[in-house]
C-alpha cells in the first residue's frame, strides 16, 4: 500500500487542533487530525466562551451557545456580592462535549480528514518529514501541530522541554430539580475563596450548573474540600455534586520553546492558557490560526522554517499571557479588593469587560496605561521577589523578576529560543 503523506498532521482535536486543521485544510494544505478518543466526547472545563474567543473562531457558534452571559458576580471571602451588568454579552457558555465536536466538523467540512481513537507513539524527525509511530500505522507528515493539551505527549516525543507553571482545577455539575435558577439564568459567579492563585466560580448551562475551584498546583489536595464548601454556599448538597472532575493548566514561562524543527504546540500544549482566568479556549484558537499560517508559509516555500509562529506567539499572544500573570499575581495579593474596584472604578470596569470581548489585550490595556504601565512591572517583581509577598500570592517556587522596564517592543523576560531545522531537518540549532 502506498504511504500517504499529509502536508499537515494535528495531535489532537480540541479547540486548538480543530482550529488549526481547519485553516490549514482552507489554505489548501493535505490536512489530518489524530486524536485517541471518539468524538463527541467530554473533557473537564468550564464551558465559558469569552465573546473575545466567538470572535477568533471566524465562525457561527450559535448551535452549540447554551446561555449568554451579561451579569459578573463577584463574591468577596465575607460574602458581600458586587455585581455588575453589561449591555453587550461578556461570555458564551457552552459545554466541551458539544463544542469540541461542532469544531472537528467544522474541520472536516474544510476538508481536513479525521482519525478517531488513534494514540501517537513517538515522532521523528527526517530530513523531509516528521515519521509518527501510532498504534494503528505510520503517519508521515511535513509539519506538525502538537494540540494534545495540558498531558499531552508531543512536546517530549519532539524532544522539547516546555518551561510551565503548574495550576489546578476541580469541577462538577449540579442540576437543580427546577433547572436553572432564575438569577443565574444570565449570570456567571467567581468567588474568592482563599486558593492560593485560585478562585471559585459557577456558570450555567441549559439545564444545570458547572460548579468548579482553581488555584496553584500545591494545593490540589484541598480542592475537593474548597469545592464542597463552595457548593453549600451556593445553597446546594455536596452530594448533589456530579460528575466531578480534575484537570491541569500549565501557563507557560516565557522563552519557553514553541517550535522545534517541523513541529509547532499550540493551545495548553504550549501552556499559553490565561493565567488570570485559567482560559484556554481563547488562546487555544489564537494559536491554532497562527500556527495555521506559518505551517502554509513554510510549506510554500516563503520562509525558510516555522519559527515565524515562536515569533508571532512572543509578540503578540504570549506577550499579553505574560501581562495577564502579572495582573495574576496582583490582583492575588487582594481578590476582595479586586472585586470591590471592578464594581466602583467605572475605568477598570470597562477595561474587564473590553478585555472579555476582545476590544483590546491584556498587553494593550497596559500600553494605554502611558507612564503608569510600570507600576505594574514594578508591582509584579515585587512579588516575586519579597517572601511575604509571594505567600500572600500563594507563590511556591522561585520565580526570577522580569526586567522591570520593557523595550520598545514591549517584550519581557527571556528572549525567546526556537529550535531551527538543520540541514538535515533534524530539528538541532543552526
Amino acid at each position: 500500500m502506498r504511504r500517504v503523506i499529509y502536508d499537515v498532521i494535528v495531535v489532537g482535536a480540541g479547540p486548538a487542533g480543530s482550529t488549526a486543521a481547519r485553516e490549514c485544510a482552507a489554505r489548501g494544505l493535505k490536512t489530518l487530525i489524530v486524536d485517541k478518543a471518539a468524538f463527541p466526547r467530554d473533557k473537564p472545563c468550564g464551558g465559558g466562551l469569552m465573546v473575545r474567543t466567538a470572535r477568533e473562531m471566524n465562525l457561527d457558534i450559535t448551535p452549540v451557545v447554551e446561555r449568554t452571559i451579561s451579569t459578573a458576580r463577584m463574591v468577596r471571602r465575607s460574602g458581600r456580592v458586587d455585581s455588575v451588568t453589561s449591555d453587550v454579552p461578556l461570555c458564551l457558555m457552552t459545554q466541551r462535549l458539544r463544542l469540541d465536536a461542532f469544531l472537528v466538523e467544522r474541520a472536516q467540512e474544510a476538508g481536513a480528514s479525521l482519525r478517531e481513537k488513534t494514540a501517537i507513539r513517538g515522532i521523528e524527525q527526517g530530513i523531509d518529514l516528521a515519521e509518527i509511530a501510532s498504534d494503528s500505522e505510520p503517519l508521515s507528515a511535513r509539519v506538525v501541530i502538537g494540540a494534545d493539551g495540558a498531558n499531552g505527549t508531543t512536546a517530549r516525543m519532539a524532544g522539547m522541554r516546555p518551561d510551565m507553571m503548574q495550576a489546578v482545577a476541580l469541577e462538577a455539575n449540579i442540576r437543580p430539580a427546577g433547572g436553572v435558577p432564575p438569577d443565574w439564568e444570565t449570570a456567571g459567579g467567581v468567588y474568592s475563596i482563599g486558593c492560593p492563585g485560585g478562585y471559585g466560580w459557577i456558570f450555567p448551562k441549559g439545564d444545570h450548573l458547572n460548579v468548579g475551584v482553581a488555584g496553584w498546583a500545591h494545593v490540589a489536595p484541598t480542592l475537593r474540600r474548597r469545592l464542597h464548601e463552595l457548593t453549600a454556599t451556593y445553597g446546594f448538597a455536596p452530594s448533589s455534586l456530579q460528575t466531578t472532575r480534575g484537570h491541569h493548566i500549565p501557563f507557560r514561562r516565557a522563552g519557553s520553546p514553541l517550535v522545534s524543527g517541523r513541529i509547532m504546540l499550540v493551545g495548553d500544549a504550549g501552556g499559553l492558557a490565561d493565567p488570570l482566568t485559567g482560559d484556554g479556549i481563547y488562546s487555544a484558537v489564537v494559536s491554532g490560526r497562527a500556527a495555521s499560517v506559518s505551517a502554509f508559509e513554510f510549506l510554500a516555500g516563503e520562509t525558510p522554517d516555522l519559527c515565524g509562529y515562536q515569533r508571532s506567539m512572543e509578540s503578540g499572544l504570549a506577550a499579553s499571557v505574560q501581562v495577564a500573570m502579572q495582573v495574576h499575581d496582583l490582583v492575588h495579593l487582594g481578590m476582595d479588593q479586586f472585586f470591590w474596584s471592578v464594581a466602583r472604578v467605572p475605568v477598570l470596569w470597562r477595561a474587564c469587560r473590553a478585555i472579555a470581548r476582545g476590544d483590546v489585550t491584556y498587553r494593550s490595556a497596559k500600553e494605554k496605561l502611558g507612564p503608569y504601565g510600570p507600576v505594574i512591572d514594578l508591582g509584579a517583581n515585587l512579588v516575586r521577589v519579597v517572601p511575604w509577598l509571594q505567600r500572600r500570592t500563594g507563590r511556591t517556587e522561585k520565580i526570577p523578576p522580569e526586567r522591570f522596564w520593557q523595550d520598545r517592543n514591549g517584550s519581557s523576560g527571556a528572549r525567546p529560543r526556537p529550535t531551527r531545522l538543520g540541514r538535515d531537518g533534524s530539528g538541532r540549532r543552526r
